[in-house]
């Protein structure tokens, strides 16, 4: 209708695609980081099962690769807290220096521990909060917080669905390699 004055959520979405509003190319940004965030977390738990049993690497081995893996999502965490956004840079680093020498070397155990080790150092929630600090500071409107949370869970849940559809078909058609380009890839 002519005339009729736009809801707050037409207001946001329409400043978004328009490139106008404070944040709102930050807010796709925000909504693209939630996906890769998601994806990175996810990306190894489905093929190393099958690698490691392509291997010959038993359940014990495994489950070291897992432990190693989470517990090393403490330093991230630890890192932008004390650092802040500039530790990003140094982590995304990690992932992709674990993801290339397991490239260069798929068949050897320590290279899957690194893989496995350096994964664990990916992008963390905390990353997440922070950008939208800086993205809107204090003067974000409710609408625009309401619609860069409802957007960046719905990137989240794609990124965990992606990570468990995407890798298993680069295992099956390219092996680990495969995998692990796409792990390189995806940390760029």
């Amino acid at each position: 209708e002519m005339g009729a004055e736009a809801t707050p959520r037409e207001d946001v979405l329409a400043a978004a695609v328009a490139g106008r509003g404070h944040g709102s190319g930050s807010m796709v940004r925000l909504i693209a980081m939630s996906w890769c965030f998601s994806f990175l977390m996810d990306y190894l738990w489905i093929p190393a099962v099958a690698y490691a049993a392509d291997a010959g690497l038993g359940a014990s081995f495994l489950g070291w690769v897992y432990a190693l893996n989470l517990g090393t999502r403490l330093v991230p965490n630890v890192l932008v807290t004390r650092l802040g956004v500039k530790s990003e840079l140094f982590m995304m680093a990690c992932v992709f220096l674990g993801y290339a020498v397991s490239f260069a070397h798929p068949s050897a155990k320590w290279a899957f521990l690194l893989a496995a080790a350096c994964s664990g150092m990916g992008f963390v929630r905390a990353c997440l909060t922070l950008h939208t600090q800086i993205a809107f500071g204090g003067e974000a409107h409710a609408q625009q917080l309401a619609w860069v949370s409802k957007y960046s869970g719905a990137a989240r849940n794609f990124g965990t669905i992606s990570a468990l559809v995407v890798p298993a078909a680069l295992y099956r058609s390219c092996g680990w390699q495969g995998v692990c380009a796409g792990g390189l890839a995806a940390s760029l």
